[in-house]
């Protein structure tokens, strides 16, 4: 709807701009830009000059529409999780009892209307790759095996087989995968390194953690010029060590 109305606004502002350039090109009217001062009342004047307001009253309109629609858009899609368990809330008895009729109970049966469901408040982590990833992938899996053995159920009596898990605690957990790869993948490569001995073998490690570093970088950063530079970095750095290793040990 947003989207026709913005149209329909747009279509309104160039009928208007198409009849005001008719009229310039007209000799009996494309004198009233001279003439406004001199007389303002005649009816060439008065027509254009209500044809302007009317522009103008459009364009105020249309780019505060426009501005509105923008910020909108913005806003959070409302993640599938929340629309599920309001579907299923929806559902029970206990719960919403299907208390919508008609038109109305749309918004939570049709797939369409509920894409366009939007989320007031920005849900934490939302922005951390590494927290999403665990939300989506790995709690999942952790509630089929071990999560329904230690989580207690929702209170509500229409979710009592769902479960709770805190999106600040997945970014706690994305934060301590964070520090453990960081700290563990650097170590991993030069202990690997060490224990190679010949030049060709050292150089696949070399590529092989390198690529095995961009791709931890593909999911935690989030801007491809850090995945570069990190990559970069962290290739040079395991190339010093080969190259100070060969000086202290000697060739092999």
């Amino acid at each position: 709807m947003n989207v026709e109305t913005l149209l329909h606004m747009q279509s309104e502002l160039s009928a208007l701009e198409m009849s005001l350039n008719v009229m310039r090109a007209d000799p009996s009217w494309n004198g009233f830009d001279s003439s406004w001062l001199a007389a303002p009342q005649t009816n060439a004047n008065a027509v254009i000059g209500d044809m302007f307001e009317r522009a103008r009253v459009l364009l105020d309109q249309y780019h505060s529409a426009l501005l509105r629609t923008a910020r909108i858009n913005t806003l959070e899609r409302a993640p599938h999780d929340s629309s599920e368990l309001l579907q299923q809330w929806y559902d029970e008895e206990t719960g919403g009892d299907n208390f919508l009729r008609g038109v109305e109970a749309a918004v939570f049966r049709d797939q369409k209307c509920r894409e366009d469901l939007l989320s007031v408040n920005k849900r934490p982590g939302r922005d951390d790759p590494v927290a999403v990833f665990i939300a989506d992938r790995v709690v999942p899996l952790y509630d089929q095996i071990l999560g329904w053995r230690f989580h207690r159920s929702m209170k509500a009596a229409a979710l009592h087989d769902v479960r709770e898990y805190h999106m600040r605690t997945m970014v706690v957990l994305g934060s301590v995968v964070c520090m453990v790869l960081s700290a563990v993948l650097p170590a991993l490569a030069i202990l690997v390194l060490y224990n190679v001995h010949s030049m060709v073998s050292r150089l696949v490690v070399i590529v092989l953690m390198s690529l095995l570093f961009s791709l931890v970088m593909t999911v935690v950063a989030q801007r491809k010029a850090d995945i570069f530079m990190s990559t970069t970095a962290f290739a040079a750095v395991l190339v010093v060590f080969v190259g100070s290793s060969d000086v202290i040990n000697g060739p092999s």
